[in-house]
């Protein structure tokens, strides 16, 4: 094979690729349009839809507020120039802010394990944390699979798995979830 036969055949392996990475820069913002419209992602069994699990959430954390905190939905809010700043945030990127919002979550689930004895150190994981609350009875399984819920959400929001951009009202519906997780959580801290 000589120099001219390899350039050939060099060419006939990278012309493809070379179209498709051409293609999407050429087009990119008609794929960037029609990736900010879709509302769902399904993949094989995989199917994330943001706004549709966090009505979900929504409804379940309605009826566990008033099971366990005794009022329905009662938001805890954040001090003004907390929730001013998370406002702020979630208008900037409502993303940033969920992923924000969970960071409050893991805190009040480590500083629960902490005080009751499940943990010696704080631990990473969320989803351990929940596993390891639920078995313990420290919450009961609506609670867990709530906060599993959630910890989806904010999975999906975080790696770009939503099936469509957060809104900022998505941001604010998920923070009041949070917030309302965390009067339970503490409810039952006791």
């Amino acid at each position: 094979m000589d120099a001219y036969e390899f350039s050939v055949s060099i060419l006939g392996i990278l012309v493809w690729p070379l179209v498709i990475l051409t293609s999407v820069f050429l087009f990119r913002k008609p794929i960037s349009d029609i990736g900010k419209r879709l509302t769902k992602l399904t993949y094989r069994d995989l199917r994330v839809d943001f706004g549709e699990t966090l009505t979900r959430v929504e409804h379940a954390v309605s009826q566990e507020t008033a099971e366990k905190v005794g009022s329905p939905a009662v938001v805890v809010a954040p001090a003004i120039s907390a929730r001013d700043r998370f406002e702020r945030l979630a208008e900037i990127s409502p993303t940033a802010a969920v992923v924000e919002t969970w960071i409050d979550v893991e805190n009040m689930l480590n500083t629960m394990a902490l005080h009751h004895g499940l943990i010696d150190e704080r631990v990473k994981s969320s989803s351990k944390l929940i596993k390891l609350m639920g078995s313990a009875k420290v919450i009961d399984h609506r609670t867990a699979a709530i906060l599993d819920d959630l910890r989806s959400l904010r999975n999906a929001a975080a790696h770009g798995d939503a099936g469509r951009d957060i809104s900022t009202n998505d941001a604010l519906r998920f923070r009041a979830l949070s917030d309302n997780m965390i009067s339970i959580l503490a409810s039952s801290a006791d």
